[in-house]
């Protein structure tokens, strides 16, 4: 049985060339509605766009090891914890540094915590643009950040459309 008798049946015929291109198709097809239905449909577009109810600007710095937080807009020391406590703040906002320092940005501009109508709370660094949804990571963790929108004033909420 010489080689090219063997090697017959792995060759390529004409509806296999079709079928190919008609499948990948298929599958591109298949993704692309996929895609606009949960874009269009259920709305997941957008929802990082929903103006805050409420927003407070705050700093953050490292000082013999405790962490301070600072109100953004008065310099008015909000919290301060020593080493170890803390562990999910500071890394949060050790990761939004690090990206702020590799794009050249100021660590002198506060960082910006958003309350969303949702429920959500967002952290984020408006020089690079980056932030840190924070419910994602539980109810514990994002509560950390919470309380600094918990006030008795007023001047921390933004007024809805």
């Amino acid at each position: 049985m010489a080689s090219s008798e063997k090697d017959e049946h792995l060759k390529a015929g004409p509806i296999s060339k079709v079928i190919m291109p008609v499948t990948a198709l298929g599958l591109i097809l298949m993704l692309t509605v996929y895609v606009l239905y949960t874009e269009l449909v259920l709305g997941t577009t957008g929802s990082d766009f929903q103006p805050p109810v409420a927003e407070r600007a705050l700093s953050f710095s490292d000082e013999d090891g405790e962490i301070v937080v600072r109100d953004g807009r008065s310099g008015d020391v909000l919290m301060t914890a020593g080493e170890g406590e803390e562990s999910f703040m500071r890394q949060t906002v050790r990761q939004l540094a690090r990206s702020r320092v590799r794009t050249g940005g100021s660590d002198q501009v506060p960082f910006v915590l958003q309350g969303k109508a949702d429920g959500r709370l967002i952290l984020e660094d408006p020089v690079t643009g980056q932030g840190v949804d924070l419910a994602a990571f539980g109810e514990d963790n994002a509560g950390a950040f919470a309380r600094f929108l918990e006030t008795e004033d007023d001047e921390n909420s933004v007024e809805g459309p």
